[in-house]
C-alpha cells in the first residue's frame, strides 16, 4: 500500500514549482493575481494527482515520472520564454493559462496510463501506450518549438510569427528548407525521432503497474470522461487557452474577419466621392505601380554609394527631372502581409480603419475611370486568403504567375502580362514582384548573375545581383509603358528590406529590415498635366514617409480627391504634415527617429 505521504508530496511538486515559475517570472501581478493563480493552482494540482492516489500507482513509477517532466515542460515553456523575451517591457502575461494546462497534463497521461493497465494483450497494451507517447510527443512539440525558437531568434514565438506561418506558401516553405545545409536538417531529423522515441518509451515504461484495482480503473476512466472538455474540447479548453495555441487561433480569427472585405465592398464604395483633375483625361494613358519584395536602399547604388551598381537605371533616372527618388522611405512593417494590407488601402498605423472597411488603390482607381489589374508572381500566398488577394482579385483582371513545386519563376515573366493591357483604355497596373525574396540565388537567371559565380550560394552577392535584376525589369518596364501604353507614371516601392547575411526572422530587429526604396518616374505629358503634383513631389523628395501611407501617395499621383483622401497625408501634396518625429514603423511600435543612420 502506497503512503498517502507520497501523493501528498506528489501534489506540494506539482504545486510548488509552477507557483515559483509563477512568481518569478512575472514581475507585473497584482497582488489579488497571486491569490487568484495560488488557489488555482493549489487545486489543480489535487485534482490531477486524484487518478494516481485512487489507483494506488506508486510515485516513484517510470511512466509517472515522465508524465510529471512532460507536465512541467509543457506548463513552463510559454510564460518563462515569454517573460525573458519581454521582461523589460511587457512583463505580464497573466492571461494565459499555461501553467494549469500543463499540472492537468499529468493528471491526463497518468490516468490513460491506469486504463491501459487494464488492456489484457500485451500487444494491444504496448500498442496503446505507443499511441499514448505519440500523443505526448504532439503535445511536447508545442513546447520544442518555443524553445527551439527562442535558442535560434532570441526572442519568444509571437503573433508576426504566427502569422507568417499562416500565410506562407508551399514553395516559400520548400526554399525556407533548402536553406539549411544537410548536416542541420539531419539533426533537426533525428531531434524529432529521438523526441518522438523518448515519449512512446516513456509511456512503456512500467508495464508491471501492478493490480490495480477495479475502483482505480473505473475512477481514472470517469476522470478522463469528465475532463475531457475542460482540458481539450471548445475555445473555452485549456489547451485552446494556452499561449501558443490562442496566438494560432487568434491569427486564424484575424484572417478570417478579413474576409468581411469581399462582403463589405458594396457599402465600402456606397459613399465614396470622388473627383479627378487629370486635364487630359479623354486621351488614353496607363498608371503603374510595382511592388517590390525585401528590397533595402541600403543595398541600392541609387540611394547610398557602394563599390556595386547594383541600380544602374535607377541612379541614371537621378539626372532626369522627370524621375523623383526618395531618399528617406521607410517601411510600416517588416513582413509582406501585414505591410501591403496598409500599403493598398487607407488603413495605416495612424488611424484607427478596420482592414475591411479601408478603401483601397484599386477602388480609387476604377472610380476615377480606369481598368485595373492586377499582376502577381508571388502567387496566391498562403492555403487562405489573404488580405493582399482579396484586394487583388477586387481587380477588372488579376492573374498570378504559373506556380510550380521546386520550379523557380522569374519577375521576368510579368512582362507577358503586360500585351494583354489595351493601349486604347485608361489603365492601371500593380505588378507584385518576388523581388529579392529569399532564397536569393532564385530570384535572377544564371545569365543575369553580376557578381559572384552564377549558381554559387553567396547571400550578399545573390542579394545584389537579385537587385540588379529588378532595376533591370523596372527599365523594362517602364520602357514598355511609354513606347506601348501612353504611361503617365510608373511607381516602385518595397514591401520591406532585409539583410542578407542574416536570417529572416517575423520579429522586428533593427531599421536595416525597414529601410525601403521609393521612386516616382514620370512622363513629360504627366509633368505637363498635373503640375501642381508634380512640383509638390519634388519639393518633398526629401521628406520622411513610411508605406503605408501609399494609398495616399497614389491617389496624389492619380490627382484625385475623395472623401477616402487626406491631402495631408499624401507627399504629392504641398501640406504633407508627417515629419521624421512623427512617423512610425514596426506595426507603430517604434519612431522612425530612432533609427541614428
Amino acid at each position: 500500500m502506497v503512503e498517502i505521504v507520497d501523493y501528498i508530496i506528489l501534489v506540494a511538486v506539482l504545486y510548488a514549482v509552477n507557483l515559483l515559475v509563477y512568481l518569478n517570472f512575472n514581475h507585473g501581478l497584482a497582488r489579488n493575481a497571486k491569490g487568484l493563480q495560488s488557489r488555482r493552482y493549489l487545486i489543480a494540482s489535487l485534482v490531477s494527482v486524484l487518478p494516481v492516489a485512487v489507483a494506488q500507482v506508486p510515485v516513484t513509477n517510470g511512466a509517472l515520472l515522465f508524465n510529471l517532466a512532460l507536465s512541467l515542460v509543457c506548463g513552463t515553456a510559454f510564460p518563462v520564454i515569454y517573460h525573458l523575451s519581454n521582461r523589460k517591457s511587457s512583463p505580464d502575461y497573466d492571461n494565459r493559462i499555461d501553467l494549469v494546462y500543463g499540472i492537468y497534463l499529468f493528471g491526463w497521461f497518468s490516468a490513460l496510463k491506469i486504463v491501459a493497465s487494464w488492456v489484457q494483450n500485451d500487444y494491444l497494451y504496448i500498442v496503446f501506450c505507443a499511441l499514448v507517447g505519440i500523443a505526448a510527443f504532439l503535445v511536447a512539440l508545442l513546447a520544442v518549438i518555443q524553445w527551439g525558437y527562442y535558442f535560434i531568434f532570441k526572442t519568444n514565438f509571437g503573433t508576426d510569427s504566427m502569422q507568417l506561418v499562416q500565410d506562407t506558401d508551399r514553395n516559400e516553405a520548400i526554399e525556407f528548407v533548402k536553406s539549411f545545409n544537410p548536416l542541420t536538417l539531419l539533426l533537426i531529423c533525428v531531434a524529432i525521432l529521438s523526441s518522438l522515441a523518448l515519449c512512446v518509451w516513456g509511456e512503456c515504461m512500467g508495464l508491471g503497474v501492478g493490480n490495480i484495482p477495479v475502483w482505480g480503473f473505473l475512477f481514472a476512466l470517469a476522470w478522463l470522461v469528465s475532463m475531457l472538455k475542460y482540458i481539450w474540447v471548445g475555445k473555452r479548453s485549456l489547451l485552446c487557452r494556452s499561449g501558443l495555441v490562442l496566438m494560432y487561433l487568434d491569427v486564424k480569427e484575424y484572417s478570417k474577419r478579413i474576409l468581411l472585405y469581399s462582403k463589405e465592398k458594396e457599402s465600402r464604395l456606397e459613399n465614396l466621392e470622388l473627383k479627378t483633375f487629370d486635364t487630359d483625361a479623354q486621351r488614353p494613358h496607363t498608371y503603374i505601380m510595382v511592388i517590390g519584395e525585401s528590397a533595402s536602399r541600403d543595398y541600392m547604388s541609387a540611394y547610398v554609394d557602394m563599390e556595386h551598381d547594383t541600380t544602374p537605371w535607377v541612379r541614371a533616372c537621378k539626372e532626369d527631372r522627370r524621375n523623383i527618388i526618395f531618399p528617406n522611405a521607410y517601411a510600416c512593417a517588416n513582413q509582406t502581409v501585414p505591410t501591403l494590407e496598409r500599403v493598398l488601402t487607407e488603413r495605416n498605423q495612424y488611424n484607427n480603419k478596420e482592414f475591411y472597411e479601408s478603401v483601397s488603390v484599386v477602388d480609387i482607381a476604377r472610380k476615377a475611370g480606369y481598368k485595373t489589374y492586377w499582376f502577381s508572381n508571388q502567387g496566391v500566398i498562403g492555403a487562405a486568403e489573404t488580405s493582399i488577394t482579396l484586394v487583388a482579385k477586387t481587380c477588372d483582371v488579376a492573374k498570378w504567375t504559373k506556380q510550380e513545386v521546386n520550379k523557380v519563376q522569374y519577375d521576368g515573366a510579368l512582362l507577358d502580362f503586360l500585351d494583354e493591357l489595351n493601349p486604347q483604355e485608361n489603365n492601371f497596373v500593380i505588378l507584385h514582384l518576388m523581388g529579392s525574396h529569399f532564397n536569393f540565388i532564385n530570384r535572377y537567371p544564371a545569365e543575369a548573375t553580376q557578381w559572384g559565380e552564377p549558381g554559387v550560394q553567396d547571400n550578399i552577392l545573390n542579394y545584389m545581383n537579385s537587385i540588379r535584376y529588378t532595376d533591370t525589369l523596372l527599365k523594362k518596364i517602364y520602357e514598355y509603358g511609354c513606347e506601348k501604353l501612353n504611361l503617365q507614371a510608373l511607381i516602385y516601392f518595397s514591401d520591406h528590406a532585409c539583410v542578407p547575411d542574416k536570417r529572416r526572422v517575423p520579429h522586428f530587429t533593427g531599421f536595416e529590415n525597414v529601410r525601403v526604396p521609393l521612386s516616382l518616374h514620370c512622363s513629360d505629358s504627366y509633368i505637363s498635366n498635373h503640375k501642381e503634383r508634380f512640383d509638390a513631389m519634388r519639393a518633398n523628395k526629401d521628406k520622411y514617409f513610411t508605406n503605408d501611407l501609399m494609398y495616399e501617395f497614389v491617389c496624389g499621383v492619380l490627382d484625385v480627391r475623395s472623401n477616402h483622401f487626406d491631402t495631408d497625408n499624401s507627399l504629392a501634396h504641398p501640406n504633407y504634415k508627417y515629419t521624421r518625429d512623427m512617423l512610425l514603423t514596426n506595426n507603430g511600435q517604434t519612431p522612425i527617429n530612432a533609427d541614428n543612420r
